[in-house]
């Protein structure tokens, strides 16, 4: 799954870039209700990978990320458990996710 993953962000320059800078992200925030807000400046980390959000977020909560959401015809749906959420001063927290196998 990782390659998938790996292979769905496009070759390195482009991952960090602008072309591929958002998610969209469904799930159910800090407070239990159901949300689906974009994710900003995705990038890869040891575990899978993280990106920005405004809606509250706890650890240990399960996400549907969809990797193109610019690109109704091919979507790229992931489900990924949040390991770590930190607040940032901007209003935003820092999301890190590791994706989930396939069943």
């Amino acid at each position: 799954m990782y390659r998938t993953l790996h292979s769905s962000l496009g070759p390195p320059k482009q991952r960090l870039g602008e072309s591929h800078s958002d998610v969209l992200v469904t799930g159910t925030d800090l407070f239990g209700a159901r949300f689906e807000e974009k994710g900003k400046d995705i990038r890869q980390t040891e575990q899978g990978f993280s990106f920005s959000l405004y809606r509250p977020v706890a650890e240990k909560a399960i996400l549907q990320i969809n990797l193109h959401p610019d690109c109704p015809e091919t979507p790229c749906w992931v489900t990924a458990v949040i390991v770590h959420a930190k607040e940032r001063f901007d209003g935003m927290q820092t999301v890190d996710v590791r994706l989930l196998p396939l069943h």
